[in-house]
């Protein structure tokens, strides 16, 4: 039997909300490896290296940072969301993601039926 290989991209607020209750290691325990875009580093390490999600961005080997090649499609996503949710949908779509974790309605709404959306409460749930 083979099984599937899940592939995640992961948003800034479920990182920095885990990161904040000392959590993210229950991402780690879903998932092997989970993609952000460069957008979401960005928005996180901004805040400087006292910032929730910091430390992972930076030390955590199974946070990939990828940066996105369809420019075109996150800008046309921008009249309706910021620039981390528009990396992570451009993103997911690149890498054929099958996992999207995100906390926006909205974006939720602009994703495919072909991808699971789960959110930060469903991943605290899940202990």
């Amino acid at each position: 039997m083979t099984s599937v290989k899940n592939i995640v991209v992961a948003n800034t607020s479920p990182i920095i909300y885990l990161s904040a209750i000392n959590k993210t290691d229950l991402l780690k325990k879903l998932f092997d490896e989970i993609f952000i875009p460069g957008a979401v580093k960005q928005e996180i390490i901004s805040g400087g290296k006292d910032t929730f999600g910091f430390r992972e961005i930076e030390n955590e080997q199974w946070i990939k940072t990828k940066n996105i090649e369809n420019e075109l499609a996150k800008k046309c996503l921008l009249t309706d969301i910021d620039d981390g949710e528009a990396e992570v949908i451009v993103l997911a779509e690149e890498l054929k993601a099958n996992i999207i974790v995100m906390d926006d309605r909205l974006g939720e709404r602009l994703l495919g039926s072909e991808v699971f959306m789960l959110s930060t409460h469903k991943i605290i749930d899940s202990r």
